[in-house]
């Protein structure tokens, strides 16, 4: 069997046959209002059980600052006034060297991040050909490269602040 969800910000979802689940993403925006962006997950075979992802301040300042920088979907070309917009990593997370670098930062409508049959998560040719569609090739080769370089988190925290004049108080 199927079902069909409808969201204000996108289109009708098909729902196939399986165990499906909301996940919520909760960011602020300059004026500190609290925007929600609710991901549609369907529970993979082996998945388990499901880790709630780490966010440091950093990440959260480097998403900020990726979606001021870039305030329009890179794949579709919404702005930030028709929907909310997300920041993906071109290069995972879990690459220390490139997961704070601006330039390894995709800025995604939810629909062209999650939510589309053809989204960065969701798409039949792969993250990677994804990326390489909107940044190009050599770019994505790049980032790549500079993935491999080993950095602690603590290194690229502390890079990522000087380089965005990151401040504490």
């Amino acid at each position: 069997g199927q079902a069909t969800v409808t969201h204000q910000e996108h289109g009708p979802q098909i729902l196939t046959k399986g165990i499906w689940f909301v996940r919520r993403q909760r960011e602020y925006d300059e004026l500190g209002d609290r925007r929600v962006s609710d991901w549609l997950c369907k529970l993979q075979k082996g998945m388990g059980n499901i880790k709630k992802i780490r966010l440091s301040t950093a990440d959260t300042l480097w998403s900020k600052l990726a979606r001021q920088r870039t305030p329009y979907c890179q794949n579709c070309g919404k702005n930030s006034n028709a929907c909310v917009l997300n920041a993906h990593h071109i290069i995972g997370r879990a690459h220390k060297s490139t997961r704070l670098l601006l330039e390894n930062a995709l800025v995604l409508c939810v629909n062209c991040h999650v939510f589309s049959p053809e989204s960065v998560h969701r798409s039949p040719d792969g993250s990677r050909k994804f990326c390489e569609r909107i940044i190009g090739k050599k770019r994505y080769r790049e980032l790549e490269k500079l993935s491999n370089q080993i950095k602690s988190e603590r290194e690229a925290i502390k890079e990522f602040a000087a380089n965005t004049l990151l401040v504490r108080t």
